[in-house]
């Protein structure tokens, strides 16, 4: 626990979010990975709904990154789906243009095969 006392597995949560952000820049894949399955299970037992859909995004984010497309296209679309949920239109939308953008780049690299 970071704060004794509080329940702070909304604060731990954010934090291995952001750790994940940056071990994904700095190319730690693995380690970015562990730190947003961590997330995601804190989120989903505390149910902080807009969290998941923030990790979920940030999942499709790493997956894109790495090449699994396919993947990617999967946590794109559940980020999307917990986005619409519970209202959140700006992350609704930044998933759809992620989903979009790799089915675009998949039909090109399909047409030039």
């Amino acid at each position: 626990k970071i704060l004794p006392g509080l329940n702070s597995s909304a604060l731990e949560a954010e934090l291995s979010v952001l750790e994940a952000k940056t071990c994904r820049v700095l190319g730690q894949f693995e380690t970015a990975s562990s730190s947003l399955e961590l997330a995601l299970q804190k989120s989903v037992d505390n149910k902080l709904a807009a969290l998941q859909a923030d990790i979920l995004l940030e999942q499709g984010l790493l997956l894109k990154e790495i090449g699994r497309m396919n993947e990617a296209i999967g946590k794109f679309n559940a980020a999307a789906r917990q986005y619409r949920e519970i209202g959140i239109d700006k992350g609704f939308r930044e998933a759809i243009r992620n989903v979009e953008s790799l089915k675009r780049g998949s039909n090109q690299q399909d047409a030039t095969a």
